[in-house]
């Protein structure tokens, strides 16, 4: 059985992290079964998500992740496409999660009028544990703290 690191469901998605989301389709795409692990970020083999655990492989990072399954359940994503159509596609990919996806990020933490739209609002619902309320000036500490982590990232954007 396939363990796949996630954080979790988070902005009405399946999951929080881009990168885990971009491993959850070629998964389900090829068939293969697989269960979410909440808790072993800190096992990351790169220090970051997503990686699989299949039966104490542990294959780190999506496009890992995507090769493996190609290999090991022979399903071929970019079936049908010629090598040219493969390496625009592969270019493609690359510029938005190099580039596109951190900019995006940047934009939407970092300008207050953006952030106060949603991301200052699911980040507190993310953080709340039930049964303790949270006193006012500790939740802005909180979403302060969680916007200065996110945007700790985007310095060399």
């Amino acid at each position: 059985m396939v363990t796949l690191d996630s954080f979790g469901p988070f902005f009405d998605l399946p999951d929080g992290g881009p990168f885990v989301m971009k491993s959850m389709i070629p998964l389900k795409m090829a068939g293969v079964p697989f269960v979410e692990d909440r808790g072993g970020l800190f096992r990351a083999p790169k220090g970051k998500s997503p990686f699989i655990d299949e039966f104490g492989e542990i294959v780190a990072v999506s496009p890992l992740i995507r090769l493996h399954v190609e290999r090991k359940y022979g399903y071929d994503f970019d079936m049908g496409l010629t090598p040219e159509q493969r390496a625009i596609a592969w270019a493609a990919e690359k510029l938005c999660e190099d580039h596109i996806c951190w900019r995006i990020l940047c934009d939407r933490w970092g300008d207050d009028a953006n952030f106060a739209q949603e991301p200052a609002r699911r980040a507190m619902s993310a953080r709340r544990s039930p049964g303790f309320p949270e006193k006012k000036p500790a939740k802005w500490r909180a979403k302060a703290a969680f916007r200065g982590t996110v945007l700790h990232g985007c310095q060399a954007v």
